[in-house]
């Protein structure tokens, strides 16, 4: 068998696979509410073969999104998606003894009396670098659903200045 074939065998089969995983999370939607195959797309991606609780769909200033609870073996699981399926955000429940040593400490600085709860997120951001109205070099963390976080001038040092001349 060519490594060809061999690739397009694979692939068929994990598009096979795909499909049935996709059914299956379509059948254990509570209220019968269907997604559109983007979401989906996303969903089986980043939510670990959780079963689905709830789905809502809500909007986050003026975009439209779902919001969707996964229980994986009892861990929980909230993602939120565009209705384009782009992923703005997860979140899981992580025991305080799963963080990551550099966060423990953080957390114990922030909360000397004791941490109650931790959660591993996602949330997806775009780096933007562009002129404002002045002409003044500006970079804003923009993430979905469109919030930013907008940063002075040659707040980024050097690539801020060699931003404005045209130069990456």
């Amino acid at each position: 068998m060519s490594a060809k074939t061999l690739r397009a065998r694979t692939g068929m089969i994990l598009g096979g696979l795909a499909l049935l995983g996709a059914s299956a999370l379509l059948a254990d939607t509570p209220g019968g509410m269907t997604l559109p195959n983007p979401v989906i797309v996303t969903l089986l991606r980043f939510g670990n073969g959780g079963t689905i609780e709830s789905v809502a769909k809500k909007n986050e200033g003026d975009l439209p999104v779902y919001a969707v609870k996964l229980n994986n073996n009892g861990t929980k699981m909230d993602i939120q998606t565009t209705l384009e399926g782009d992923l703005c955000s997860t979140e899981e429940a992580v025991g305080t003894d799963e963080m990551p040593p550099f966060v423990a400490r953080a957390a114990r600085k922030a909360f000397p009396k004791g941490v109650t709860a931790a959660a591993r997120t996602i949330t997806v951001m775009y780096k933007v670098t562009g002129l404002d109205a002045g002409g003044h070099v500006r970079e804003a963390w923009i993430a979905l659903p469109g919030t930013a976080l907008v940063e002075a001038p040659g707040a980024s040092g050097e690539q801020g200045s060699d931003a404005k001349k045209g130069k990456s």
